[in-house]
């Protein structure tokens, strides 16, 4: 099936109509605290590349929101640290705090974007560091909306896609499982 068409017809590419991604239960000072507890791994700790299955939780957050959470390194200048993501399936893209920059030793981040390695896996990542996320539409226009999700690392679409990851989610025993290719 052409992932491109469904029955509704094609789907607008994520520069056609950006999406807005709504996070409100979840804080980045949880990040380092609740966070990093419950994914048994400390926030921004030395982490090297994983392979096969990694495995995250379903997790039950303030306002009785059910998230995915998961654990996995990000890699750049050499050095590999432990990023919590939040696995939303309605983001089109990958999100990274800039506090994960920081720890990888980038100084000054001066674009929207930069290319980082997510678990082993070249990616484009913006920034959510910011009160606004830009997008570029099929004109070339930039267009800046809110972002609700600043100082968080979304895990999009675009990376499950790109990684080619196969994805599991259990409701009975709260877990997620990554399957990356071998």
């Amino acid at each position: 099936m052409d992932m491109n068409m469904d029955v509704l017809g094609p789907y607008p590419s994520a520069s056609d109509a950006p999406c807005i991604v709504l996070i409100s239960d979840v804080k980045p000072e949880d990040l380092p605290f609740k966070i990093s507890k419950a994914l048994g791994k400390d926030y921004l700790s030395e982490m090297a590349t994983r392979s096969g299955s990694v495995h995250g939780i379903v997790c039950n957050t303030k306002e009785d929101k059910l998230r995915v959470l998961v654990s996995l390194p990000v890699c750049m200048r050499g050095k590999s640290v432990a990023t919590h993501f939040i696995f939303d399936t309605g983001a089109p893209k990958t999100y990274l705090a800039l506090s994960v920059l920081q720890a990888l030793g980038v100084p000054e981040v001066s674009l929207p974007n930069e290319v980082v390695k997510v678990n082993g896996v070249k990616a484009l990542v913006t920034v959510s560091d910011s009160a606004k996320v830009c997008y570029t539409n099929g004109n070339g226009d930039t267009i800046e909306l809110p972002c609700h999700f600043v100082g968080l690392n979304i895990l999009g679409m675009d990376f499950l896609d790109r990684a080619g990851i196969d994805l599991r989610i259990n409701m009975k025993d709260n877990t997620a499982t990554f399957i990356f290719p071998s």
